[in-house]
């Protein structure tokens, strides 16, 4: 699979008149993303989640219970420097969870990831209303707009040099790859599933699934055992 979309990725992006009309992409600038491309420098450690849907963390006098029933999590960072959790439940609440207490911050939203900006403060993006969108100082959201239909499914991967990218797969089976240095651009189609997957090493990876394999982005058919 990994050598599938490393090799996907290096072709060149040629036309097919079997392809979808092409999507309308809006890149932000590198600076406005959360697209890990800094130095994680204002990560802080010690949390943790356990199968039941609780958060902690691990303080000087122990283990401190910070939210229930959460599926996924991240931090951010306040334009005041204030520190944030961002907890996703299972209802779709995103919520953000702060020394004031917690206040839902997006409804709708499917799948949260963190990242971190250029500057290595952390921020987060999410799969909310089939809109790829992203929060970089926990008080505003901006859209990554995609064009098309909604989106359904959000992953994450690394590129050969260790570098975050993001796959984003849209209802009407079109695969888009995400990445610091090219920005939004169609990986495959006919795509019917995107699901979240980590190696061995516990790196993130995406797992693609097709009836009838790929239609890549020069039209011809590719599957992951190639």
């Amino acid at each position: 699979m990994l050598s599938f979309l490393t090799r996907w990725l290096a072709r060149p992006n040629s036309r097919s008149s079997r392809r979808p009309a092409r999507a309308s992409l809006r890149v932000e600038a590198l600076e406005d993303r959360c697209l890990l491309s800094g130095t994680a420098s204002y990560l802080a450690g010690g949390y943790s989640l356990d199968q039941t849907g609780n958060l902690w963390q691990t303080t000087a006098t122990g283990q401190a219970l910070i939210a229930q029933g959460v599926v996924q999590y991240a931090q951010g960072q306040k334009p005041s420097g204030e520190h944030v959790l961002y907890t996703l439940g299972s209802g779709g609440n995103l919520n953000e969870v702060s020394a004031a207490g917690a206040t839902v911050f997006a409804t709708g939203v499917r799948t949260l990831i963190q990242s971190v900006n250029g500057a290595g403060v952390p921020c987060m993006v999410f799969l909310a209303n089939g809109q790829f969108q992203q929060s970089i100082d926990g008080a505003t959201v901006s859209t990554i707009g995609i064009g098309g239909p909604p989106l359904t499914a959000l992953a994450e991967g690394r590129d050969a040099a260790g570098r975050q990218m993001f796959y984003l797969l849209r209802s009407d089976g079109v695969l888009f790859v995400d990445r610091a240095d090219t920005g939004v651009g169609v990986l495959a189609y006919g795509v019917q599933t995107l699901i979240q997957s980590y190696g061995g090493t516990g790196t993130p990876v995406p797992t693609l699934l097709a009836r009838n394999g790929f239609r890549c982005p020069d039209g011809s058919l590719c599957t992951a055992t190639e």
